[in-house]
């Protein structure tokens, strides 16, 4: 199962597991996207998504999911719950799920868990195959992988998609470490 959100990490997902399943028609293969219309153009990027799934004529599934924020909630915690529950109601008992989370997310992860002040565990950040709901697993096949060279996959290989323009909105915790932090750290460390 991909789990598609529409930029390169997913869709680059998307396109490798494509050309395994060219080769591998013996398992079953399902594209899930679930849209819960945090942006304005989700709505286009759904239309986007099941256009390129249909060109590949991959299986997809593509809903609407309905978030209410209460106050003191973070709305980005509480899609990525309302995703992960649907995503366990969607999936077969056994199903690997993909997730395209790559190195510079890791990064990320790390530091946002630093700064939460979270022990070991917290500071692991995300492994690379993670139990999930029953038999399920959570597998992130790109963490050893940048951004930069997903974008260089893409161009290469001719894959679609989405650039979310809230990614650079840097009032935004994530991207503040994406965009002013962790440059800063790879212009002063060995490469990470």
């Amino acid at each position: 199962v991909v789990a598609l959100g529409g930029g390169v990490d997913s869709q680059t997902i998307l396109d490798l597991t494509d050309r395994y399943r060219r080769e591998h028609s013996e398992f079953r293969y399902l594209a899930i996207h679930l849209d819960h219309a945090f942006h304005p153009k989700s709505g286009a990027w759904a239309e986007f998504l099941a256009s390129d799934c249909e060109r590949r004529q991959f299986p997809y599934h593509i809903e609407p999911l309905n978030i209410v924020q209460g106050a003191r909630e973070s709305l980005e915690e509480l899609g990525r719950d309302a995703r992960y529950a649907r995503m366990a109601e969607l999936t077969e008992e056994n199903a690997v799920i993909l997730l395209g989370q790559h190195r510079s997310d890791q990064i990320e992860t790390f530091f946002l868990q630093l700064k939460r002040g979270a022990g070991p565990k917290g500071l692991s950040a995300m492994a690379f195959l993670a139990p999930f709901v029953g038999q399920r697993r959570l597998c992130r096949p790109l963490l050893g992988i940048s951004k930069s060279e997903l974008y260089a996959y893409g161009e290469s290989f001719g894959v679609q998609w989405i650039e979310d323009d809230t990614n650079y909105d840097t009032r935004i915790e994530r991207n503040f470490l994406r965009h002013d932090i962790v440059p800063r750290l790879k212009s002063r460390c060995s490469p990470f």
